[in-house]
């Protein structure tokens, strides 16, 4: 009788983490289907109903750190930029990607925020540390000597990328865009380019 009533328990325990996980596959779905509606008022710019849902993906789905980054990419787009640095505020307490807080760095430069220069020099030293970059690491580190070190020595830097990374098209179309950039704009505009930050 002992193992019949184990197993019968058993029985339900399943039915219910059956459940719960359908629960949580469908509120997934929801919130991925509400994104949608964002990007369809997003093609047709539509701002305000774009923000609305975006609102909505992410109140549906807290933890979805690609929402909240499409938020912060679409506050940029619409000029909205304190908005973005919030949003980027929030992301970077759980994260420790330099890039994320090079982009508020940039964000509060282009806003004539007293702290920029301070925040972008905490990120610059960050990718210096890093031992093992990736490419993204090195590109932004690059802009980042730029904004330093001047022109001469990012075009240096960006020799010493394209040795390393000989033959991987991708990564050399990235450096090339990055040089032209360094050659043609202020180093602010670099910054501001690097993340589509326009006038």
């Amino acid at each position: 009788m002992f193992i019949g009533l184990l197993s019968n328990c058993q029985n339900k325990n399943t039915v219910v983490k059956n459940n719960v996980n359908n629960v949580e596959k469908k509120s997934a779905n929801d919130c991925k289907a509400i994104f949608r509606k964002f990007n369809e008022k997003l093609v047709v710019e539509e701002n305000d109903s774009a923000l609305y849902y975006l609102d909505k993906a992410i109140e549906c789905d807290p933890k979805n750190n690609s929402f909240k980054y499409s938020k912060v990419k679409f506050l940029t787009n619409i000029k909205k930029y304190e908005d973005a640095i919030k949003q980027l505020d929030e992301l970077t307490s759980n994260s420790t990607d330099p890039s994320l807080k090079m982009q508020k760095g940039i964000l509060k430069l282009k806003i004539n925020a007293v702290d920029s220069k301070n925040v972008l020099e905490k990120c610059y030293a960050e990718f210096n540390q890093i031992e093992k970059p990736t490419s993204s690491n090195s590109l932004y580190k690059i802009a980042l000597d730029n904004y330093f070190k001047g022109k001469e020595y990012s075009l240096n830097e960006i020799k010493k990328f394209r040795q390393e990374y000989m033959g991987k098209p991708y990564e050399t179309d990235n450096i090339n865009a990055l040089e032209e950039l360094i050659k043609k704009e202020s180093k602010e505009n670099v910054l501001f380019k690097l993340f589509d930050i326009n006038d």
